[in-house]
């Protein structure tokens, strides 16, 4: 199986006036370290592409060879600076104080996606060389055999899906997203909830039960929605790698 994850942020450095969000990078991390996890499915490094604070051009261009490589699984994720664009009828999402990129942009990569955007929602018509132990060798060799095991799961829970584009918003149409030092509230909500789970969860599952700790978290100031078709058997979220 081929897949690929692009991680997209946008901390809004260039923007006059305004204070960067410090946690994007944390959501980026986040997003990266968790997929390489055996939960997660054992992503190797060339399978992801982390652009932070890069421009349009340098997006676009990794965005040409990652749909080059017809993947059969691609997860997007992004987080940042962004609204709804009522012209377009879709979420429009900063890549720099200049340009920005539709959702519509990110939705095309695979028969098999997840887009998560991560940004705030409302409403504007226009946007702004070492010696090894042997200990070491068997530890090194335990761990590239869980890996092995993880990705091997991971690509037959994909296989067993029928082909889907699953949408997973940080924020209501109309409505923004919170930021925090340690990363967008939603993000982490949902990172929190991957990482902690004790049995198989899907992508969809996973986000309602971060929809409700966003909930909470911001006395109900942020309520992230999805947009899905209407299935059983959604992408995984965390394969359960213990029960491997």
């Amino acid at each position: 199986m081929k897949r690929h994850a692009l991680l997209i942020g946008y901390s809004g450095w260039d923007i006059p006036g305004k204070k960067p969000l410090s946690g994007v990078i944390h959501d980026l991390d986040g997003y990266y370290n968790y997929l390489q996890s055996l939960n997660g499915g054992a992503w190797d490094d060339n399978e992801i592409t982390r652009l932070y604070d890069k421009d349009l051009t340098r997006l676009r261009t990794e965005m040409i060879k990652i749909k080059a490589q017809h993947n059969d699984v691609v997860y997007v994720i992004y987080s940042g600076h962004g609204c709804y664009n009522t012209d377009k009828y879709c979420r429009e999402l900063e890549i720099s104080n200049n340009d920005s990129i539709y959702e519509t942009d990110l939705s095309n990569f695979a028969s098999k996606q997840v887009l998560i955007l991560d940004s705030c929602a409302g409403y504007y018509s226009e946007m702004i060389n070492e010696s090894i132990s042997i200990k070491a060798l068997l530890e090194r060799a335990s761990a590239s055999e869980g890996k092995i095991l993880a990705k091997r799961k991971f690509e037959e829970l994909c296989n067993n899906c029928i082909n889907q584009k699953l949408y997973f918003y940080a924020a209501k149409r109309g409505t923004t997203a919170q930021d925090t030092t340690s990363g967008g509230s939603y993000s982490q909500a949902l990172l929190r909830t991957l990482k902690s789970a004790n049995k198989m969860m899907d992508m969809f599952e996973a986000h309602n039960i971060a929809s409700e700790i966003v909930l909470n978290e911001t006395n109900n100031e942020q309520e992230p929605e999805y947009r899905v078709p209407k299935i059983c058997n959604f992408l995984p979220g965390n394969i359960n790698y213990k029960e491997l």
